[in-house]
């Protein structure tokens, strides 16, 4: 089974992007960032908070995306938790609750660090209004985890922007079907969908939309009903062992006990797991039962005596909650908070900049790792199950299957969710690399349905079939990843294999069109760029390169009305209207629309049209053109301070 999941997370096609594109490289250390929180979930129940948030913290840092961590892995640590923590739960208890408190999430000054740290603010023109954001309702704290600086030429891509709610949900809907279909089927992979690739639907309901909702609700619903029905066998098994013990007197424990016998591969794998992370070495459920008198189980091994640990942990919690009631209560006062000024050696560079954000966080914050802590503790000190020796072993929840099915439901679903385009309008509307995260879960559950299938059709005779099938899904999924891959040797390969797999994407056609015009092949560049135009009419960006391309060509004439009509959509796209000016100034035509730069000026004032257009009319002789420090990169042969 673990073979099978590292092999099928491995060879997912549809991870191509995130694996190969630099873009992607973010996604991946969140990734691991997801591998070294499940990992920690094998941790005694006092490190297990601290790791798992140490974990999520590295995710989110290498990417914002690391915030959807934080649902999942608690559901991973409850129901994982009698294999990885045997003997950890009340015995009275119908459900076998975590060992330890929920992973608690990254704190508010985490993301505000990485925002200042990583994503700084754009520019903006001389007298001119700032830059537009998203708008941040009705989800606004969740925008601004999730925060990505607007990138000029990027609002023709955010369709849902300006699609009613109900639209771009089935429009959300629709994107997730189609990546559920590329992880399973992946016939078409490509490095970009812009506008209009994904556009928004014209009805609510139809086909696409419905299958989307349909996976989104039935793998949560399957995932519930697993882990219920896992709780009631389980609950049969240990009783079976307890039993069992008490009546065999010797006997073989697979004839005393068969409901502990293992059923399936996936049980033992589990069993292997925990027995790595610490639990007794009792491999095979077929050994016979142990001695009561034999040496105490590696479980039942603690860090201190377990009053100790129960009483210090209900210390710690005890510290951490006084600490938010005592900043409550001083709220309530009306008086104003306390603030946590955290000292910051002065060696550390940008202290300043530090001190600004550790002083904005209220003081109680520094008592929460102090309170997962004791939680931990507290769990961990908890009175072993009164059960055999033997039963201390990793008992299977029912079957393992269920578990990890579950497992990857809830993980496939709630991991893609915030990118979805559903809770917060994201500058993407669908990227292959968004299924970094989700494949860990679709792993997980194509995993378990190989071998359930392989473990049936054995039964009845048919041993092969199973294994072939998954050999040819394997190799499919293989030739695909490697195809794909090869789409990034360079950037002129890249855009013409990405507008070929998706040719209604104005983005994927434009920038073709600049690689062919780099390489000299202007020709190809205007039909390109026409294209793009038609596709994209209100992208300032497919107006600019048009009339560029033709002014190039030593045709400003006919790229003015394209100029024009750039200017007048985009009159903010700096790096766009220096590119248009410097050209027109090449070919000694600005001056012959100098009465219609003007007007635009007056039509946006405050604008960059407003101020490179009056500022190169003006200035252009001693400039050569726009002013140096506006041109864009081109002009001035290497890149901006």
């Amino acid at each position: 089974m673990a073979y099978l999941c590292g092999a099928l997370f491995v060879g997912c096609a549809v991870l191509t992007e995130a694996v190969s594109g630099i873009v992607g490289i973010a996604d991946v250390l969140g990734g691991l960032g997801a591998m070294l929180a499940l990992l920690a979930l094998t941790l005694p129940g006092w490190a297990m908070p601290v790791g798992v948030f140490a974990a999520i913290t590295f995710a989110l840092f290498s990417k914002e995306s690391g915030l959807v961590l934080v649902p999942p892995v608690p559901v991973a640590a409850l129901l994982a938790s009698p294999t990885l923590h045997p003997g950890s739960a009340p015995p009275a208890s119908p459900a076998h609750w975590p060992p330890s408190s929920p992973p608690p999430p990254p704190s508010s000054s985490t993301s505000s660090l990485r925002k200042r740290w990583f994503l700084p603010a754009p520019c903006r023109a001389p007298g001119g209004p700032p830059p537009r954001l998203p708008r941040e309702a009705p989800c606004a704290r969740l925008l601004v985890w999730f925060h990505y600086r607007p990138s000029p030429g990027r609002t023709h891509s955010t369709t849902p922007a300006k699609a009613p709610t109900d639209l771009r949900i089935a429009g959300a809907l629709r994107v997730y079907a189609r990546g559920v279909g590329q992880v399973l089927f992946p016939k078409t992979l490509s490095g970009d969908y812009s506008f209009p690739q994904e556009p928004v639907p014209e009805q609510t309901i139809f086909p696409e939309s419905v299958l989307g909702a349909l996976l989104m609700v039935v793998p949560l619903t399957a995932a519930l009903a697993f882990w219920i029905l896992a709780l009631f066998r389980e609950r049969r098994a240990r009783k079976a062992a307890a039993s069992a013990s008490a009546a065999a007197a010797g006997a073989p424990a697979a004839e005393a006990a068969p409901d502990l016998a293992l059923s399936n591969e996936g049980e033992r794998a589990l069993r292997a797991a925990a027995a790595d992370a610490g639990a007794p070495a009792a491999a095979d459920a077929g050994a016979p039962a142990t001695d009561s008198t034999s040496a105490p189980p590696a479980s039942s091994r603690t860090l201190l005596p377990r009053p100790w640990m129960r009483g210090l942990g209900l210390a710690l919690v005890a510290i951490s909650v006084l600490a938010f009631a005592v900043e409550a209560f001083w709220l309530h006062l009306g008086q104003r908070g306390f603030v946590w000024n955290f000292p910051i050696p002065f060696w550390i560079s940008n202290a300043g900049k530090l001190s600004r954000y550790w002083h904005a966080v209220p003081w109680p914050y520094a008592f929460l790792p102090f309170g997962a802590i004791g939680l931990g503790l507290f769990a961990e000190g908890a009175r072993p199950l009164p059960v055999p020796e033997r039963a201390t072993a990793p008992v299977p929840l029912a079957r393992s299957g269920l578990v990890l099915a579950a497992i990857g439901f809830v993980w496939m679903v709630v991991s893609y969710f915030p990118h979805s385009n559903i809770p917060v309008i994201l500058p993407t509307v669908r990227a292959e690399r968004f299924w970094y995260f989700p494949a860990f879960g679709t792993a997980l559950v194509l995993a378990v349905a190989f071998s359930w299938a392989h473990e049936r059709l054995r039964a009845r005779g048919l041993p092969r079939v199973v294994p072939y099938v998954f050999l040819a899904f394997f190799g499919f999924q293989c030739v695909q990843a490697y195809r794909h891959a090869a789409d990034y040797r360079n950037d002129l390969v890249f855009w013409e294999a990405t507008k070929e797999a998706v040719p209604n994407s104005a983005k994927a056609h434009l920038n073709f069109s600049v690689m062919k015009g780099a390489r000299g092949d202007l020709e190809t560049r205007l039909i390109e760029s026409r294209e793009a135009m038609r596709l994209a009419p209100e992208w300032p960006m497919a107006h600019i390169y048009t009339g560029d391309t033709l002014c190039r060509l030593h045709r400003p004439e006919e790229a003015w009305p394209h100029y024009k009509e750039g200017f007048a959509i985009g009159p903010n796209e700096q790096s766009l209207i220096s590119l248009a000016l410097q050209c027109l100034w090449d070919e000694k035509h600005l001056k012959a629309h100098e009465q219609e730069l003007r007007e635009l000026a007056d039509a946006h004032p405050g604008s960059w049209i407003a101020y490179l257009a009056i500022d190169t009319l003006d200035n252009g002789e001693k400039h050569n053109g726009v002013d140096p420090k506006y041109r864009p990169r081109g002009y001035n042969e290497g890149p901006k301070d």
